[in-house]
């Protein structure tokens, strides 16, 4: 039997499941699914069906009512946003990141 989780009516809910499958509200999903919920007040139910621990990140809060479009790195509200941030990017409008990667004690 899982945990259950009641929702607030008005408020938006997701639960992600980062490195093992479980079954939310009786259906199966595959670890690295992100679950989205309606804001109606209901019960989110968490099964774990292994015999080991599992780690599952409730998130929830006021409705988004914004687009969202997510391409590789980049999440936004439009395409357009997207390509700016493309350009943004391989424009190095975003920092660098030093390549080197050895350590040096420096005294």
């Amino acid at each position: 039997m899982g945990d259950g989780v009641s929702e607030r009516v008005g408020l938006a809910y997701a639960v992600l499941l980062p490195e093992h499958d479980a079954v939310v509200n009786d259906t199966p999903f595959k670890k690295g699914d992100f679950i989205g919920f309606d804001s109606g007040g209901s019960t989110i139910e968490i099964s774990n069906k292994s015999s080991t621990a599992i780690d599952v990140l409730l998130l929830g809060g006021e409705k988004y009512n914004e687009p969202i479009v997510a391409q590789g790195p980049f999440v936004m509200n439009t395409q357009a946003e997207i390509a700016l941030a493309y350009r943004d990017f391989y424009a190095g409008k975003y920092g660098e990141i030093n390549q080197d990667t050895s350590l040096t004690q420096r005294n």
